[in-house]
């Protein structure tokens, strides 16, 4: 499966910032909507939308929206996926692979501005600029507008171009980077040995 994942504030947002390059130099895909908590905690779909209205006013729609993408996110992205970022500031497309089985929910930075808590650890595998774009979705379009969605369109194109292309160093382009979900669960470990 292959998802779009926008790494960006809704573009009706004052002062609306894209966080595409952040997640990828510290090897995780992130969205929003943080001050809901962790989402492995909020049991349902409908739980998770009630928990969206609570701190947020938008029409229903809308939070329907924003309910699915964080549901799918959660629970339909599975290990191994291939998930496309789009960087509207540079123009670039990040193609990495899904390593964490579940989400993480962590409030720290990332490095930059980014603190979109929700969370998934992936592998580089490519970044493509507009011009190869262009070749895997002609019309421009793939994926929906919400910010997690199934890319259907060029999916075979994507996986060939993948077989094919020289595979991204990250020890030469991108910097060293803690691994968070495991050093969260390593702290949670240490915490329970110190109470012994």
């Amino acid at each position: 499966m292959i998802r779009k994942i926008f790494a960006r504030q809704p573009s009706d947002w004052h002062a609306s910032e894209d966080f595409a390059s952040e997640c990828y130099r510290a090897r995780v895909i992130a969205v929003g909507w943080s001050q809901i908590g962790d989402l492995n905690n909020i049991p349902s779909r409908k739980q998770l939308k009630h928990e969206l209205a609570k701190r947020w006013r938008k029409d229903g729609n809308t939070l329907g929206q924003w309910a699915g993408s964080l549901w799918t996110f959660r629970t339909s992205t599975k290990r191994h996926d291939l998930v496309v970022c789009p960087d509207r500031d540079s123009g670039r497309y990040y193609i990495g692979r899904v390593l964490s089985l579940k989400v993480f929910h962590d409030t720290s930075a990332l490095g930059g501005r980014c603190s979109f808590a929700h969370r998934r650890k992936i592998h580089l595998l490519r970044v493509i600029n507009t011009e190869e774009a262009a070749v895997l979705w002609p019309s421009r379009r793939f994926g929906g507008k919400q910010t997690v969605s199934r890319i259907r369109a060029g999916e075979h194109k994507v996986r060939a171009l993948l077989r094919r292309t020289r595979k991204v160093s990250s020890a030469k382009r991108l910097p060293i980077q803690p691994d968070m979900e495991w050093g969260l669960a390593a702290e949670e470990r240490a915490m329970v040995w110190l109470q012994q």
